[in-house]
């Protein structure tokens, strides 16, 4: 019966290595509070002109409501899907008390 050997690491590779990405050792990976703070930035400036608009007709307010979804579509932001994603989600949440009659 045959045996299937180990395969050895090569020498100088380290499988466990961390991967590329990760800051170097002794510094703080700040870009996940740095999204977070800009998404929060981005949610307060469409909540604003949501509260702006709010006494506008019922017409207005789909307009703007409409405007905002199409803005922010994630398919419509390629280079930024992720923050899209956030704004268009919480413009969903913000639907019903804005579109009420």
């Amino acid at each position: 019966p045959q045996q299937q050997q180990q395969q050895q690491p090569r020498p100088g590779a380290n499988a466990s290595a961390p991967p590329s990405s990760s800051p170097p050792p002794g510094t703080v990976d700040t870009s996940r509070l740095e999204e977070a703070e800009e998404v929060a930035r981005v949610k307060a400036q469409v909540n604003a002109q949501l509260e702006q608009t709010r006494k506008e007709d019922i017409a207005s307010r789909k307009k703007t409501f409409k405007f905002l979804v199409l803005k922010w579509h994630p398919d419509k932001n390629g280079d930024n899907a992720e923050l899209a994603t956030q704004i268009f989600q919480f413009l969903q949440t913000q639907k019903d008390w804005y579109l009420k009659e």
